[in-house]
């Protein structure tokens, strides 16, 4: 009856790593959508501009908001795809157990701060909702909602930073090296 039900929790947790490991993905190309939306929304921007000698001044508002959400969303994929500045200078001259040691003490850090940024961004975005904040266009756009994929991103983010905290610790324990020092 344990084995099973270990079984079963493995089962589970593979499962939940799986899912966890696909939106990062999922939002990067959720990401190109709206680097063809934000252009088309450009080029209809000129063409109105161009034809008719007015501008709807919606392409700069919503350009600005899709860089954000973009960002916000691509910090996960980053972190997944290992695509961050990495300093390998100290890691390649110290022993492997210490570049182990070092990277569950640089994952924590990370875990950390992503966890308090992402407590910070809730309470930004609650407030936003809570004072009905708008911008300051003729569109004037309920912020809240449009502050909502920073929520998600870096939400997303501290997930993935915990999976990849879980991962190395596992590692860890059984004896393996959490990264190879090429």
């Amino acid at each position: 009856m344990e084995g099973q039900s270990n079984t079963v929790r493995k089962d589970l947790t593979d499962k939940v790593s799986s899912l966890i490991d696909t939106i990062p993905r999922f939002l990067g190309y959720f990401c190109g959508i709206i680097v063809v939306i934000s252009i088309l929304l450009t080029l209809t921007e000129v063409a109105i501009r161009y034809i008719f000698g007015t501008s709807l001044l919606l392409a700069d508002e919503f350009g600005g908001y899709f860089v954000i959400a973009m960002g916000y969303f691509a910090a996960a994929v980053t972190w997944q795809e290992r695509g961050h500045v990495r300093v390998s200078m100290i890691i390649c001259r110290i022993p492997q157990k210490a570049v182990n040691w070092l990277r569950i003490i640089t994952i924590f850090l990370s875990l950390v701060f992503s966890s308090i940024f992402t407590y910070a961004t809730f309470k930004f975005i609650q407030q936003s909702f809570h004072l009905n904040s708008r911008s300051g266009s003729w569109i004037n756009t309920p912020l809240g909602y449009i502050q909502l994929p920073m929520i998600i991103g870096i939400s997303l983010l501290t997930i993935v930073i915990l999976l990849d905290f879980v991962r190395a610790l596992k590692k860890l324990r059984n004896g393996q090296n959490i990264e190879v020092i090429e």
